[in-house]
């Protein structure tokens, strides 16, 4: 005969586990804003390891993981996903998965603009914003870093909206580079879950 207080002890652990991280549980009432879209290919946040990089492996995309990072940070790794050799910006990192133990915790996908120009990246910046807006995600927190050394400027903007994310980061070259200074650099990415 069980104690009459272990339905609340069930009751209870379930709740600290909600609470713990809230966000997750919400993917199980609306699990498309649990999902993020890199090289075609649709992931969800819990999916198995194995699953999600053969997923990937149907990407125009090369993968690699990041052993280095996986050790020092375990039960942690990342895997990034790049432009594959011999095509045009070639190991320019387009997304990334990473993984706590054999499940996926996090997503990276890169929206910058191949070229150049302001239009295109401020078509991509405002057509992420308003994807954001549609799914509810209107309550953000922002935090912004800069970090200048010597040879550049580094400067990151993260809108944190529940498990969905945005990141901006400009790099701007001050040193020559082979006698040449090197144009300023720019990217957005989409973020999820434990990305950050």
């Amino acid at each position: 005969m069980r104690p009459r207080s272990f339905p609340w002890i069930i009751l209870l652990t379930s709740c600290l586990a909600t609470a713990e991280n809230p966000d997750k549980a919400y993917c199980k009432i609306k699990p498309a804003l649990c999902q993020i879209t890199i090289g075609g290919q649709t992931l969800s946040l819990g999916m198995s390891k194995s699953e999600t990089l053969a997923l990937l492996s149907r990407t125009p995309y090369a993968m690699k993981e990041d052993r280095v990072w996986a050790a020092e940070n375990k039960p942690y790794s990342v895997w990034y996903l790049t432009v594959r050799e011999g095509q045009p910006l070639a190991q320019s990192v387009r997304g990334g998965v990473k993984f706590k133990g054999e499940k996926l915790d996090g997503a990276m996908v890169s929206w910058s603009a191949s070229s150049a120009t302001q239009s295109e990246v401020a078509a991509n910046l405002t057509n992420l914003l308003e994807r954001f807006s549609t799914q509810g995600f209107t309550s953000c927190k922002l935090s912004v870093a800069a970090n200048a050394r010597p040879p550049q400027e580094d400067t990151d903007a993260t809108f944190q909206c529940g498990l969905r994310g945005l990141r901006i980061e400009h790099i701007r070259f001050n040193a020559l580079f082979q006698g040449e200074k090197l144009p300023d650099s720019a990217a957005i990415y989409e973020m999820l879950g434990n990305w950050y």
